[in-house]
């Protein structure tokens, strides 16, 4: 039933009212329409759309290697970069963390540096080219069910640090001696300005490297 057609029949009963009440009558029929128009127009709520799943980003990559048959995961803010800390003839690959993940601290960088020799067996794999200070390998690490054995090594020049744990085993089947070289590279902070910079959190970086030394695993 529209508005107009209630205004009309309540005109045409008025003009039976007494007319010193139509004026109140008059009044109350607008406050009516006005609520009832009022009561039309709400604005709908719409539904609101569904947002569709974000993809998640990755963390991590996965480096593999076919020719000596390993793999590894590295977080995807370190870079690839020229072996430079690796100690056996084949270099192989380098990936670091950048200095830009430290900012206002003296890092300059933690790698992971993998490297390979022949050896004709283990004693003859842990006396290749010796890292600095070494101990001869004297600790036993198992990495994913493989025995590793590690040595520390410590450097320092030109007002810069290198701390590194270096681990190393034998493929049998091949004959291929693998190392594993983690280094972290630091500026000493009395070549800065008196506050400029700060000590780097060493034992977040080397998590990071740890993270990087247990995932590697042999895929052959």
């Amino acid at each position: 039933m529209s508005y107009c057609f209630v205004i009309r029949a309540i005109l045409s009963l008025g003009r039976s009212i007494n007319p010193k009440y139509m004026y109140k009558l008059i009044m109350i029929l607008s406050v009516i329409v006005f609520i009832a128009a009022g009561c039309n127009n709400e604005p709908v709520t719409p539904t609101p759309t569904p947002t569709p799943p974000q993809p998640s980003v990755p963390t991590t990559q996965t480096y593999n290697n076919s020719t000596y048959g390993f793999e590894f995961e590295y977080p995807v803010f370190m870079n690839f970069v020229t072996p430079s800390y690796a100690s056996l003839t084949d270099k192989i690959v380098q990936v670091q963390i950048p200095a830009s993940h430290y900012p206002g601290t003296n890092f300059n960088d933690g790698a992971i540096s993998i490297s390979a020799a022949s050896a004709k067996d283990l004693a003859a794999c842990l006396k290749l080219s010796p890292p600095q200070n070494s101990d001869g390998f004297a600790t036993k690490i198992i990495i994913n069910n493989v025995d590793f054995y590690m040595t520390a090594s410590s450097g320092a020049a030109a007002g810069n640090l290198y701390e590194s744990k270096v681990y190393r085993t034998l493929k049998t089947l091949e004959g291929a001696c693998i190392e594993i070289n983690q280094t972290i590279h630091t500026a000493n902070i009395g070549n800065f300005p008196v506050g400029s910079v700060s000590e780097v959190n060493k034992t977040n970086v080397q998590a990071i490297l740890d993270d990087v030394l247990n995932s590697f695993t042999f895929t052959q």
